[in-house]
């Protein structure tokens, strides 16, 4: 297993490290964009129950979602009477506050959380929440390649620190009725991780996150963001596992040997882009 995992991370490290350094603006958002319709398919797997007709409805709406997107960005399409660029920000700030203040709420309801949501309600929010984390990545990489990787690299790292410390010395169970696997220690992993590396990048004055829409930003802040970043990268992870505990699955799909699904890897990410994108959106 844990050679399939490294394998499978290899390879997709020797594909999108690349790709992030070398290709124009538009294939990075073209390739994110196939990403989020396997997200969009393996989250609606998941919520939908396996039922074909919502899956491939729902990725659908999806896939419509970012091509009225991509005419937007590219001034052929607009949406009225709402500004183009309010109504990104409304999808953005509506996930945001979801991941916040919804998810430790859901996640404080266990596996009964979901009981007596309608299937149009679930589908409405698994749309508005995608929308917010595919919107989330274009303000990212349209604001810099290097600050869409290093939040990559935030959550990444804490995925790494999560896995192995957590193995190695977990013991006290972070949430034993929803992901029995996860532990405080694997948690404290990755945030000591993350602080080492922002540490380090600090030294040599090369972090992203010191300069925020051209405003300086001391250590202190960016370790600050990076725990906040780290806690709801956690969150994300503990609210796909309790989808899947409701779903009886294990992974959310079979996309990458050694790590399950597409949702699998990025579940702790889609908090953190929609995070990060309302802090640029509100420095002016």
């Amino acid at each position: 297993m844990l050679k399939a995992r490294v394998f499978t991370a290899l390879f997709l490290v020797s594909i999108f490290l690349p790709l992030l350094f070398y290709a124009p603006v538009y294939l990075i958002q073209i390739v994110f964009s196939a990403v989020f319709l396997l997200i969009s398919w393996e989250l609606a797997t998941l919520v939908f129950n396996k039922r074909k007709f919502h899956v491939i409805g729902f990725t659908l709406v999806t896939f419509f979602h970012i091509i009225i997107c991509w005419l937007i960005i590219f001034g052929l399409a607009s949406i009225k009477p709402i500004h183009t660029p309010y109504y990104l920000y409304f999808c953005i700030t509506i996930t945001t506050i979801f991941w916040i203040i919804g998810v430790p709420f859901i996640l404080s309801k266990g596996i009964n959380a979901l009981h007596g949501v309608t299937t149009l309600w679930l589908f409405i929010i698994g749309e508005i929440l995608l929308a917010g984390s595919w919107y989330s990545v274009l303000i990212l990489i349209n604001q810099s390649v290097l600050l869409f990787m290093r939040i990559l690299i935030i959550v990444f790292l804490a995925d790494i620190g999560a896995y192995f410390i957590g193995k190695q010395f977990g013991k006290t169970k972070l949430a034993p009725l929803i992901s029995p696997g996860k532990s405080i220690e694997g948690v404290s992993g990755a945030l000591i991780v993350n602080i080492i590396f922002s540490y380090i990048l600090w030294c040599f004055n090369l972090d992203p996150l010191a300069s925020i829409n051209g405003k300086e930003v001391n250590f202190y802040w960016i370790l600050l963001l990076n725990l906040f970043l780290v806690s709801y990268s956690v969150l994300g992870d503990l609210f796909e596992s309790l989808l899947k505990r409701i779903a009886k699955v294990k992974d959310s799909g079979n996309f990458l040997p050694g790590h399950g699904g597409v949702l699998d890897r990025t579940d702790s990410l889609l908090p953190v882009l929609c995070i990060t994108s309302t802090l640029m959106i509100c420095i002016p």
